[in-house]
């Protein structure tokens, strides 16, 4: 697999949309959702059926967010799965919401 194919494959997994995944490796959008198609197919990513659901975010809570992902030089979507994905391991949802 070629590395164009690598970067893709390692974006769908970490759960970026062809729309990102475009703006990363370039190419066409239909060509990345193909790609992306194949790898389900072959068994690299989950079925769609699968794949997490997109999370309504307020802008005022996402904008919040995008200003800590950049102060420490994150991605802002990479930083809001990381928080959650600390949340659920550490089980903080009633330290958080009580």
């Amino acid at each position: 697999m070629n590395e164009r194919l690598n970067k893709i494959l390692e974006l769908s997994k970490q759960g970026y949309p062809p729309s990102k995944i475009h703006m990363e490796v370039g190419g066409s959008l239909r060509g990345i959702s193909v790609t992306r198609t194949r790898f389900r197919q072959d068994g690299l990513l989950p079925a769609t059926k699968n794949c997490s659901r997109r999370l309504m975010i307020p802008p005022s809570i996402f904008n919040s967010l995008e200003r800590e992902a950049k102060t420490r030089g994150i991605d802002t979507h990479e930083f809001i799965r990381e928080v959650l994905k600390i949340i659920v391991k550490d089980n903080l949802y009633k330290s958080i919401l009580d």
